[in-house]
């Protein structure tokens, strides 16, 4: 996990994540017995990475592009996408989010040159295109 702290508007360097008595709640920045949403967003590893070997977490926006083909042969031009990575809990799966179109983060490993370029919290302007 990581985790981005609302308050201070930037990920914790250290974070510790409890759960008590059935509730998370944070132990992060001596902030004790907080409700996490109060104060930060957890961000769960996707397990993946990316082609340059980054971590995939939850919130992280991914720009990929694929090679579509005409019949046999490969046509030179290159869809580009960009996308904010969410999970959708009815499909227990971590998608790339681009424009309410959703590619699975499993598929999205087979498209040319797919990395993080930043995240939502960060470089929301990155989605602006």
């Amino acid at each position: 996990f990581r985790v981005w702290d609302k308050l201070a508007n930037q990920y914790f360097d250290e974070s510790v994540i409890l759960l008590q008595n059935g509730k998370t709640v944070a132990t992060v920045n001596n902030r004790y017995d907080e409700s996490v949403s109060d104060i930060a967003i957890v961000e769960p590893y996707t397990g993946l990475l990316d082609s340059n070997g980054v971590e995939i977490y939850e919130g992280d926006i991914v720009k990929f592009g694929g090679i579509w083909l005409i019949g046999n042969q490969s046509d030179p031009q290159e869809e580009e996408h960009v996308g904010v990575v969410r999970f959708i809990s009815k499909c227990g799966a971590y998608v790339v989010d681009c424009n309410n179109c959703n590619y699975s983060l499993d598929e999205v490993t087979h498209f040319d040159g797919y990395g993080v370029i930043g995240n939502i919290h960060e470089n929301s302007k990155l989605l602006e295109a």
